[in-house]
C-alpha cells in the first residue's frame, strides 16, 4: 500500500502569493497529486483552482487580477480587502472556480474555519454537502483585514470566520497526521526567523472585544500553535522562503507580488530534486 502524501497550505494575507506560486509550480511540475490537502485562508484559492484542474489560472488571478483597488485598498480602513468581491467576481464570473469538479477530485480537501460563537475549529471538506464558496469566504473572513465589522459566513446554520490560528500551518499539519497522512508537504510562507509577537498581540487585543467562549478556545488554539514542534518520527518536508518576504500582510502592490511569486519559483526548484524522488523530512 502506498504511503499517504498530504499538502498543507496555510494563509498569510499578502505572502500568500509565495503560496498561490507553490501550489502553481507544483502543479507545473507534475508533482505526484497528494492523497489530502489542509487549507485555510489565504491558501484556499490556489488549493482550489488545483483541484479543479485549473493550476494556469494561479498566476493570472494573484499577478493580474489582485493587484487591484477593488480587492484591497490600504486607504479603505473599514475594510482592506473586499473579501465578496474575491468570491463573488473572481472566482465565480473573471475567472470562475470548476467547483463540480473539486468536489468530485480524488483529493480530500479540507478547509478550516473557526465557529464564530464557539472559537471551535471546524474542517469542512469537499464531500460535504455545502456550498464550497461559502466555505471559502468563511475561511478568508479574517478578522479586521477583511473588515470592522467582521459579517461572519452563515454555513449550516452556524456562523464561520478566520483566524490567526488557522490561517497558520502548525494545526493543519496536525490535521494532517490526525488523517494518517505518512509524508507531509507544507507550503509555508512564514520566514523561519519571523517574530510572532506582534502578530500575537493583535490577535489577543482582537479576542478581548469577542465572546468569552470564543476568546477562551482560540487563546487554547494559540497556545498549542505557539508550542507545536513539527514530530521528529513523521516526514514532513517545510518549504518556506530563504529571505524575508518584505511585503506587507494587506498590500497588493502588483511588482512585490511578482517578486514573491517568483520567489517561490527558486525555492520550488531548490527543493524539486528531493521531492521528485519522495526524499521528505527535511526542514528549509
Amino acid at each position: 500500500m502506498s504511503e499517504k502524501i498530504a499538502w498543507v497550505i496555510p494563509g498569510g494575507g499578502s505572502r500568500s502569493a509565495y503560496t498561490a506560486g507553490l501550489v502553481y509550480f507544483a502543479n507545473k511540475f507534475n508533482l505526484t497529486k497528494p492523497n489530502i490537502i489542509i487549507t485555510a485562508s489565504g491558501g484556499a484559492g490556489g488549493s482550489f483552482y488545483y483541484l479543479a484542474d485549473q493550476g494556469d489560472e494561479i498566476p493570472k488571478v494573484w499577478l493580474d487580477i489582485l493587484p487591484t483597488k477593488k480587492f484591497a485598498n490600504v486607504w479603505r480602513f473599514w475594510k482592506f480587502a473586499d473579501i465578496n468581491f474575491l468570491i463573488d467576481e473572481v472566482f465565480k464570473k473573471i475567472k470562475p472556480i470548476n467547483i463540480e469538479k473539486v468536489k468530485k477530485s480524488d483529493v480530500l480537501l479540507y478547509v478550516a474555519t473557526n465557529n464564530y460563537k464557539t472559537g471551535e475549529i471546524k474542517f469542512f471538506n469537499n464531500r460535504d454537502n455545502v456550498d464550497l464558496l461559502e466555505v471559502m469566504r468563511a475561511t478568508k473572513r479574517a478578522p479586521v483585514f477583511s473588515g470592522l465589522k467582521l459579517n461572519p459566513v452563515k454555513i449550516e446554520e452556524e456562523y464561520f470566520i478566520d483566524s490567526r490560528v488557522t490561517s497558520h500551518s502548525e494545526l493543519l499539519i496536525q490535521k494532517a497526521i490526525d488523517e494518517g497522512a505518512q509524508k507531509i508537504i507544507v507550503f509555508d510562507n512564514y520566514y523561519k526567523w519571523s517574530s510572532f509577537v506582534s502578530g500575537n498581540l493583535m490577535f489577543k487585543l482582537w479576542l478581548l472585544f469577542q465572546n468569552k467562549t470564543f476568546r477562551k478556545k482560540q487563546l487554547q488554539y494559540l497556545e498549542i500553535l505557539n508550542n507545536f514542534q513539527i514530530p521528529k518520527n513523521k516526514d514532513i518536508l517545510v518549504i518556506r522562503p530563504q529571505k524575508r518576504l518584505r511585503i506587507l500582510p494587506w498590500s497588493n502592490n502588483k511588482k512585490d507580488l511578482e517578486r514573491i511569486f517568483h520567489q517561490a519559483e527558486q525555492d520550488f526548484n531548490d527543493v524539486y530534486p528531493h521531492i521528485s524522488h519522495g526524499v521528505y523530512g527535511g526542514i528549509f
